[in-house]
């Protein structure tokens, strides 16, 4: 450690090439809030001796658990007989996983 190490910071790799922090403390555990279901983070430990003694390690790859999707648009009449209705849809603007099926109620 090259010293008494002080502060702990994790980061993730950003898609504008920089890095942001996550989450800071003295503690060798950490719990990072807000990250978004189905999706892919880089995080990396960062560890400081003095305020600007700090050296990043190398990232990890993780990926959340999917979740239930969200924002389903509603489906679109196409097209209407007198006894048959054809209905299209679009995917959901937030899939937060693979979509593998979809099911149409009548009320």
């Amino acid at each position: 450690p090259n010293g008494i190490v002080n502060l702990y910071r994790l980061f993730s790799n950003s898609t504008r090439g920089t890095d942001v922090v996550l989450s800071e403390g003295t503690a060798t555990q950490q719990t990072i809030h807000g990250l978004k279901p189905f999706t892919t983070y880089a995080v990396g430990v960062e560890a400081c001796t003095c305020f600007n003694c700090c050296t990043k390690g190398p990232v990890a790859q993780l990926t959340t658990q999917p979740a239930p999707p969200s924002q389903q648009p509603p489906p679109h009449i196409h097209t209407i007989t007198s006894r048959t209705a054809f209905f299209q849809w679009n995917a959901p603007r937030s899939p937060n996983g693979i979509v593998e099926s979809y099911e149409l109620h009548m009320y």
